[in-house]
């Protein structure tokens, strides 16, 4: 089983993630033709190019007809269940885009069925959602990690009018999820890719000790002058990059304390992760 480090630096998007595992090693044409499982009017390009001086694959989405498809939670889970994929990237997209949904319901106000999807609910979002979810499966990559992330600052356009960075269901859906700002006035990280990641992610932590293999770019539609506009994933063997963890000792000398508090203290020890506690 392999594990995905992506640097989130430059923030991330749907289709940045999508070319970053597409750049780990997957054949393009076949991503496409895959992709044609979902049976949607959308036209799919996978291309090179360069962000900030630096070779990266963008992916393109382009939806045949109107850009924007209001969808609900049921409309997205019909097209995915539907779709001829395996039950395993179904069940993975289907809990990405739940989460979403909640994210916007709970910020509009609205009941978890009654929420609908504007710019994240487009048929490239399917793409994206479903696409990663498919490579993350092909490529045999059964943990995700991420760097805290750069979402950006200023102001973004939507069809809610001019929100500030970050919008309020980016905002939702990185709770609990390190974030900063830095370098960049525009929007960093869209919807799906907030989705995406707060979905799969296993850890968010700054770039640890670790061996990889691979390293795949996916490029962003904008160009930075203050940074490459890419997301970087790094790929190797999962059992690496637990190893590298590094293990902490905790001692400490305790005069007068009940029996009962020690038992919940040990208790509450391996709730948090510890490896190992005695008394």
């Amino acid at each position: 089983m392999n594990y995905v480090y992506f640097d989130g630096s430059s923030g991330l998007s749907g289709d940045m993630i999508l070319g970053a595992l597409l750049d780990l090693g997957f054949d393009a044409a076949l991503f496409k033709e895959k992709m044609a499982g979902l049976r949607l009017p959308v036209q799919i390009a996978v291309r090179r190019v360069r962000r900030g001086g630096f070779g990266a694959v963008k992916v393109d989405v382009r939806v045949k007809g109107h850009e924007h498809i209001e969808r609900t939670f049921a409309d997205v889970e019909r097209v995915i269940r539907r779709s001829r994929f395996s039950p395993s990237v179904k069940d993975g997209a289907i809990a990405i885009f739940e989460r979403l949904f909640e994210a916007e319901a709970k910020v509009h106000g609205r009941r978890f069925k009654e929420a609908h999807l504007h710019e994240a609910g487009a048929d490239d979002a399917l793409v994206d959602v479903v696409g990663a979810a498919f490579l993350l499966d092909e490529l045999g990559i059964g943990e995700v990690y991420c760097s805290p992330l750069n979402v950006g600052s200023g102001w973004v356009k939507t069809s809610h009018g001019v929100l500030s960075v970050p919008p309020p269901a980016v905002a939702e859906l990185l709770k609990n999820v390190p974030v900063y700002s830095a370098w960049v006035e525009s929007e960093l990280v869209t919807p799906t890719g907030a989705a995406i990641i707060s979905t799969l992610a296993k850890r968010f932590t700054k770039l640890p000790e670790l061996v990889y293999e691979r390293i795949g770019c996916g490029a962003g539609t904008k160009e930075f002058p203050e940074i490459p506009n890419v997301l970087r994933a790094f790929c190797g063997e999962a059992r690496s990059f637990d190893e590298a963890r590094h293990v902490y000792i905790i001692e400490a000398t305790m005069d007068d304390a009940s029996p009962q508090l020690l038992a919940h203290f040990l208790e509450r020890a391996f709730e948090e992760g510890a490896m190992d506690a005695t008394l």
